[in-house]
């Protein structure tokens, strides 16, 4: 089994409580080659099942809409009998199976899952020995550099990985300690590049088309994913598209999170109507939190998400996002 070829490398990055349905269709339109959703728990998801039909289950950890295909779904755990039980359910709506092994939350470690599994590879490579057994699909994974910077160990893991048969690495070059901070680390992606014959994705940093461009300069990797700046600006994806008709440098922006009023207002808008049309739930946090991305690097932005934070129905938040200027 191959990882899929794309022509525009750019994909929508796995992000917890970000990819719901609505999210992924809108970078999906705006242009992103792939979109993943977000992690799902194998633990939780055979929980739910016990009590649940798979379509229950379906509709409330994934939520497939034809619109957004190819799509990858991520999982992860470490209990084989609960990541079984996920995969035969999602497997037929998969165009990718992903793994994470680079979650640094405390809840997933501590249930030897996500990053500690980087500290513990012989654990990693049993459980992806079974996964390579029981998916039929493309199988990728997604990874850190290592645990803390005393133990990076992300190429001799990725090497280990291609000979076990997964398809693609993801890597995302911070260690669990680090979580977001700091810069990330793209000489190991490169090297990590330089020494495996799979795909390699690089997910960190990239937040505009500049920094995409230096990226694939620097690293030689095969894709990006797109993450924070996906959350921020949906519109990345359309910015990216310019980039990569010429793909000559761009000029380096003075903000980081650069973005066009008119678009930010036009991915909220439609973001909402999707949201409305699409999802199972009506949740207003989540909602507001999208509002919030949005806003970002708006003028008087601790203000507007003050008002953000104390709307108490749509239509309020949706006054605030019209009134913002950037």
């Amino acid at each position: 089994m191959e990882f899929p070829s794309f022509s525009f490398p750019f994909f929508l990055a796995p992000m917890e409580a970000v990819n719901c349905a609505s999210f992924r269709v809108l970078c999906k339109r705006r242009g992103a080659s792939l979109v993943y959703t977000d992690m799902i728990d194998a633990d939780i998801f055979a929980e739910f099942l016990q009590n649940n039909s798979k379509e229950k289950a379906i509709a409330r950890f994934i939520n497939p809409q034809k619109e957004e295909y190819p799509l990858a779904i991520q999982i992860a755990g470490a209990n084989l009998d609960n990541l079984r039980a996920t995969v035969q359910v999602i497997q037929p709506l998969a165009t990718i199976i992903d793994y994470n092994i680079g979650c640094p939350l405390g809840y997933m470690c501590g249930k030897k899952a996500g990053a500690y599994l980087m500290k513990h590879p012989d654990q990693l490579y049993k459980i992806i020995r079974e996964l390579r057994e029981m998916i039929a699909q493309p199988f990728s994974v997604k990874m850190r550099s290592g645990w803390d910077k005393d133990s990076i160990n992300a190429l001799q893991v990725a090497i280990e990985l291609e000979s076990l048969g997964v398809d693609a690495i993801a890597i995302h070059p911070r260690t669990r300690k680090q979580k977001y901070q700091d810069r990330s680390d793209w000489n190991l992606v490169r090297e990590i590049k330089a020494h495996i014959d799979i795909p390699v994705i690089l997910s960190g940093d990239v937040t505009n088309a500049y920094m995409a461009h230096m990226a694939f300069a620097h690293t030689k990797c095969d894709y990006i994913m797109i993450a924070r700046g996906a959350k921020n600006n949906p519109s990345i994806f359309k910015e990216l598209h310019e980039y990569w008709k010429t793909k000559e440098q761009p000029q380096k922006p003075a903000v980081q999170f650069l973005k066009d009023e008119i678009d930010a207002k036009k991915d909220f808008f439609e973001f909402l109507r999707l949201y409305n049309k699409v999802e199972q739930r009506n949740n207003l946090s989540e909602i507001k939190d999208h509002a919030r991305w949005t806003a970002r690097g708006c003028k008087a932005n601790i203000v507007v998400t003050r008002e953000i934070e104390g709307a108490n129905d749509v239509q309020k938040i949706s006054d605030i996002i019209n009134a913002i200027r950037f």
